[in-house]
């Protein structure tokens, strides 16, 4: 199934839309007020379809041999205090690392112990760490379509920055730094991709388009360096060989039973350079707590990311 018609598909199914095929549906069609005629509210839940659904590709891109299965309702195997397991159309899943692994981890870093997430995770599945782990797998496919998406928003593929400007747990930066960023690039005869679901002013003037863990991954490995907030995405980024990243660390958000947490802290604990298979040498980490900092990043961020051509 091509790209068009699988996303076709998902509008109708997500939204239960009757009498009405992914044939219906033509390639340029607008889908809000006039063609679709789709609300807000539809555009919310599609989000929710297009997340849920390509979640899946994360774990095919790291381990493709291994078959994954979304299950709706997550919320029973979010155990707090053991491993927990749920029954799932006959099925077992068992959540390995309940939350209060995660309560610990975090308690212990506000306590200064010196420890790293990804460390403590290994020890509690009971599995050693090493800096060596497999590489993400990328199929022609997914090269392909990433390209095709590339070229439709006319990105120059020979001369681009890679940003990643949104984070679930971290605070989010101000629209001017993202705007700052992107000015001293294009001013650099850089173009500049911005890995968004939706394009939005506050992160800069910057092309983009809605593109899978997959293809964001490929995509970014072509580029000549990444910029981004400290989020999950930027780990498997780590293992682009030959990648300069800037990584740019904000205060953990009040998340619930997990609490806000100072940004030195999180650059102590969440480092990149300890992940599995980062370069040390092509990473380099801020700290963004002190407003003072941002013209220091301004001034020396292409230098950091040693922009290749």
């Amino acid at each position: 199934m091509c790209l068009e018609k699988e996303i076709k598909t998902l509008i109708i199914e997500s939204l239960e839309l009757e009498d009405i095929t992914a044939d219906d549906i033509k390639d340029d069609e607008p889908l809000f007020i006039s063609g679709l005629g789709l609300d807000s509210i539809d555009a919310l839940e599609l989000g929710m379809a297009l997340k849920k659904k390509y979640h899946i590709d994360l774990v095919h891109m790291m381990h493709p041999e291994i078959e994954c299965v979304y299950i709706p309702d997550i919320l029973p195997l979010r155990g707090i205090d053991n491993i927990y397991k749920e029954t799932y159309k006959g099925r077992t899943f068992y959540n390995i690392l309940p939350f209060k692994h995660f309560i610990k981890l975090e308690n212990d870093l506000r306590r200064g112990i010196n420890l790293h997430y990804c460390e403590e995770i290994c020890k509690t599945m009971g599995v050693n760490y090493s800096k060596k782990a497999g590489m993400p797998f990328i199929s022609e496919a997914v090269k392909r379509s990433a390209i095709k998406k590339a070229h439709i928003i006319g990105l120059n593929l020979s001369k681009f920055i890679f940003i990643c400007p949104e984070s679930h747990s971290n605070k989010k930066l101000s629209a001017a730094f993202w705007n700052n960023i992107t000015e001293i690039l294009y001013s650099n005869n850089y173009d500049v991709f911005i890995n968004v679901l939706e394009l939005n002013a506050a992160y800069g003037i910057g092309k983009t388009c809605f593109l899978n863990f997959e293809e964001a991954y490929y995509l970014a490995s072509l580029s000549k360096g990444i910029i981004g907030l400290r989020s999950g995405f930027m780990e498997p980024l780590t293992s682009i060989n030959n990648m300069p990243v800037v990584c740019l660390y904000t205060d953990f958000k009040d998340r619930g039973l997990l609490h806000s947490m100072p940004s030195n802290i999180i650059k102590k604990g969440f480092s990149l350079k300890k992940l599995p298979n980062a370069v040390e040498s092509n990473i380099f980490e801020y700290n963004m707590e002190k407003p003072d900092i941002l013209p220091e990043i301004l001034n020396n961020i292409l230098s950091d990311l040693k922009l290749r051509g």
